[in-house]
């Protein structure tokens, strides 16, 4: 029998159980700190309800885990980093998928707000800061009330458009206080809150690179990550071969070509 029912929910119950609604089957991270609600839920019911934790000796190296999965899966990669050197030791491998348009969503741990400003060991780090730059979103969460809401719209925007990592940093107060079984119900289906279909291409740009295609003398099709993200290999390898284009990719592209 699961253990979920056995202890109150808590923010922590809402971060796992949102995970397993978007069929999250893996996540890479060290535990520690505030995380441990996290990981607390997913000892007691979460993986046995599919999640597999992979845990590392440095955090930075569950970015870059989490960065593979991605690629490899083309799906999203999560990454977990408690408070302070956590979520700092992350960057290298978050600035990698920034730069490759992977989708990850970084979760980080953050003391509580009153112990701001107070000099508490590994607190005073501005973690949304630190991942402005490098993240196309980054949201703060102070209660659990507001997990459900911004995993969803972090997923969205990791997963929507031009693909890449999104930053989620929870606070101690989130994780740890009671939920109720009203925040369970705002989560919800992935199909309730962003697209599944596969990207396609801006109708315009495509009429107009297929003017250039039909004007140009020896064309030659660089393909990129794009063409992973959207599943088009097939379509890529068809336009190549009817027309007698080469076609050549990426690093980033590289996979989409026989």
């Amino acid at each position: 029998m699961s253990k979920q029912n056995v202890s109150p929910l808590d923010g922590g119950d809402l971060v796992v159980k949102s995970l397993l609604k978007e069929g999250i089957t893996k996540i890479f991270g060290l535990v520690g700190g505030e995380l441990l609600r996290i990981y607390d839920a997913i000892e007691r019911y979460g993986r046995e309800e599919g999640i597999d934790t992979v845990m590392v000796r440095h955090e930075q190296a569950a970015g870059h885990m989490a960065d593979a999965w991605a690629r490899a899966t083309g799906g999203l990669g999560v990454c977990l980093g408690t408070a302070g050197p956590g979520v700092a030791h992350l960057v290298p491998a978050v600035v990698t998928a920034w730069a490759d348009s992977i989708p990850l969503l970084v979760i980080g741990a953050q003391i509580a707000r009153m112990f701001d400003d107070t000099g508490i060991l590994q607190g005073g780090l501005d973690q949304m800061k630190l991942m402005e730059p490098i993240t196309k979103l980054q949201i703060s969460v102070e209660e659990p009330y507001e997990i459900p809401k911004a995993i969803q719209r972090a997923i969205k925007v990791a997963m929507s458009g031009r693909r890449g990592p999104v930053f989620l940093e929870f606070r101690e107060t989130a994780l740890v206080r009671k939920a109720s079984e009203e925040d369970l119900q705002n989560i919800m289906n992935p199909e309730q809150y962003r697209p599944l279909e596969r990207p396609i291409g801006n109708p315009v740009a495509i009429k107009k690179a297929i003017v250039i295609l039909k004007t140009a003398k020896k064309p030659l099709i660089v393909a990129g990550g794009g063409i992973h993200a959207s599943d088009a290999s097939s379509e890529l390898i068809k336009l190549s071969t009817t027309y007698k284009i080469p076609c050549g990719t990426s690093i980033n592209g590289v996979g989409a070509i026989d």
